[in-house]
């Protein structure tokens, strides 16, 4: 196996295309409600884990969880 990059995990803004590395201390977590269309117009929490763009300041979604 052979390393190509090394380093932290890294992600890259859509908006502006800054790759980033980041650390746990970067990331930032909230809940938001979800409202599903439909007959029974269901609405789910869901737990985002996300960074912050140093460069253009976008919230970019690391992981995703729904907890209710």
């Amino acid at each position: 196996m052979e390393i190509i990059k090394q380093g932290r995990p890294h992600e890259e803004c859509t908006r502006c295309h800054c790759v980033m590395a980041y650390n746990s201390s970067d990331i930032h977590n909230k809940e938001v409600e979800v409202k599903i269309p439909g007959l029974f117009k269901k609405i789910e929490l869901w737990e985002i884990q996300y960074i912050i763009c140093p460069q253009c300041g976008l919230e970019i979604a690391i992981k995703t969880k729904c907890i209710k």
